[in-house]
């Protein structure tokens, strides 16, 4: 019998101009919500309190949260009249995307962190499994202070999520820090999916655009289709 899938969301590609419209932790926020769909019904109706019990944030800031997020158009809200009855959410389609465990979410971390993990994720997939420590680097290309992402990202580091490396050179003095991300979370598609898109990719030849763990062709809107298909199947209901 074959292993279930691993539970994950989809989630916007994080750039600097992303974060001009929203906060970072909002992409926690639209995580949270994420995890909620039911991918048979399509219904998303999770109450405020319980996406800030998950999200570690206050009931305000999810508020605020939901606000930004619907003016970024990342989402669609159908908002209720009735006193106390959930509203429904619903998700625009994500042309470029991430994938975030579902565990991350639930993660015995603060907000901050969390949000910091997810933000940046998405580095050691599109540049590789190990990557070097230049925490200016990307802060740059999040659109964030170096001093905010450090303060965070140590924490990281310190409780075994993002694992620090030190290579040292032959025949000199200096060595490099290279950081990966731990296996606290299963990060990967499953064996049978990251096959399936491998074939894709090998059997067209078009430029690509990142998918978090992997690549399809621009020129092929069916196969995007596909994939997004494939992601919703993917996302805990």
């Amino acid at each position: 019998m074959s292993e279930p899938f691993t539970q994950f969301v989809t989630i916007p590609y994080i750039t600097s101009q992303l974060l001009e419209e929203i906060h970072y932790k909002d992409v926690l926020i639209y995580a949270v919500l994420k995890s909620f769909k039911n991918n048979e019904t399509d219904l998303c109706c999770p109450s405020n309190e319980v996406v800030a019990k998950i999200a570690n944030v206050g009931r305000n800031f999810v508020r605020q949260s939901l606000i930004r997020l619907e003016e970024a158009k990342l989402i669609f809200i159908d908002r209720s009249e009735k006193i106390k009855v959930v509203h429904h959410y619903h998700f625009a389609r994500l042309n470029l995307y991430n994938r975030i465990p579902v565990g991350v979410l639930k993660a015995n971390l603060t907000a901050n962190q969390k949000a910091i993990l997810i933000c940046l994720a998405q580095f050691f997939f599109g540049e590789g499994i190990r990557i070097p420590r230049n925490i200016k680097d990307k802060a740059n290309r999040l659109g964030m202070s170096y001093k905010m992402l450090y303060s965070q990202y140590i924490p990281l580091v310190e409780q075994g999520f993002i694992i620090e490396t030190v290579r040292h050179y032959k025949f000199s003095d200096q060595s490099k820090i290279y950081h990966e991300l731990s296996d606290k979370f299963e990060w990967f598609y499953p064996p049978g999916v990251s096959e399936h898109y491998a074939a894709l990719n090998t059997q067209q030849r078009e430029p690509c655009k990142f998918i978090m763990g992997e690549p399809f062709p621009l020129a092929h809107i069916e196969l995007s289709a596909e994939v997004d298909k494939q992601a919703n199947y993917l996302v805990l209901q």
